[in-house]
């Protein structure tokens, strides 16, 4: 009797475990997504919003120059009114960016990554100064058009830059204790073999 008992609560505690691994936990869903969702924004932020040369072609002078030079008053009004909506579209692409690393090290790189005290205020630190520059970017994109906003431009880029980079630490220190426990497991299994 006792190892029909002890039989069956083995074979409950296998379906457990077998339970357990086919439907992973909601919080370790929601993880994984908060990192897929920052390495987007990361790899949106290095590749397509801020590299250098796309930034100040967007914000350039030269084009307006050109086209008020070279064509009616119209046409500088229409393209200055789209070139408007570019940045600004751009400039609110860049803070949706910003905001969605800033909710991964708000709600889960804490607990991942162990960042120190030190790296997280200043971390917040920038959070905070890019979500003002974005906002005052907006500002005088709307008031003043883009030409007029890229001394702000380029203090927005550079500290964009600045948490890309720690971003980018964070996620590969991520990367690099996953790959170590799979590895130190895969070790320790084969040293038992």
């Amino acid at each position: 009797m006792v190892q029909l008992i002890f039989s069956l609560l083995m074979g409950l505690a296998l379906l457990a475990a077998l339970y357990v691994l086919v439907f992973p936990s909601p919080r370790a869903r929601r993880g994984g997504e908060a990192i897929i969702g920052a390495r987007q924004a990361l790899t949106t932020l290095q590749l397509d919003l801020l590299p250098p040369e796309f930034v100040s072609r967007l914000f350039s002078a030269e084009d307006f120059d050109y086209v008020a030079a070279a064509s009616s008053e119209d046409t500088r009004r229409l393209f200055l009114r789209q070139r408007r909506k570019i940045a600004l579209l751009w400039a609110a692409q860049v803070q949706n960016q910003v905001l969605n690393l800033k909710r991964f090290h708000l709600g889960r790189s804490r607990f991942y990554s162990r960042l120190s005290v030190k790296a997280e205020l200043s971390l917040a630190l920038r959070f905070a100064e890019l979500t003002a520059i974005c906002r005052v970017l907006r500002i005088i994109i709307y008031a003043r058009g883009p030409h007029a906003a890229r001394p702000a431009v380029h203090a927005m880029a550079g500290i964009a830059d600045r948490v890309c980079a720690a971003s980018a630490k964070s996620l590969d220190f991520l990367a690099a204790s996953r790959a170590d426990g799979l590895s130190g497991g895969s070790a320790k299994s084969q040293a038992v073999l």
